[in-house]
């Protein structure tokens, strides 16, 4: 499957980026590494391609010419939106028909695997 012109296992990663660098104010680049727990290099392979596809602009920032700025063009913020937008879809479609009792163990389910990969998070960054 292609999306955009992405093939799909590129496309999972590449939302992930565009999710770490969010519609607010730019973010350093290693503000998104940070985010997304890879190397500054890991990230710039990737950037490269949402800077050729699009996606983004980089700048360096005005204060410290050091660090890079990464921003997200309007093609990039439609991209967010839309990825923003199926998930909000898929939550509805999961939680539309659950009874009370049902919600209930889901959102404890949730908490568990968020606290989980909050936990393997905390232990990757100490390595």
């Amino acid at each position: 499957m292609v999306w955009h012109g992405w093939p799909n296992t590129d496309w999972q990663q590449l939302k992930l980026i565009i999710e770490a660098i969010g519609i607010e104010e730019p973010k350093s680049m290693s503000k998104i590494a940070g985010i997304l727990n890879v190397t500054v290099g890991t990230l710039t392979t990737n950037m490269n391609s949402l800077e050729e596809k699009g996606y983004i602009i980089r700048q360096r920032s005005t204060t410290d010419k050091r660090v890079v700025l990464v921003i997200l063009t309007d093609k990039g913020k439609k991209a967010f939106f839309h990825h923003r937008d199926f998930h909000k879809h898929m939550i509805r479609a999961i939680v539309k028909d659950l009874k009370e009792d049902e919600m209930q163990v889901l959102i404890r389910c949730l908490e568990k695997l968020d606290n989980f990969f909050d936990e393997e998070q905390r232990k990757e960054r100490r390595r």
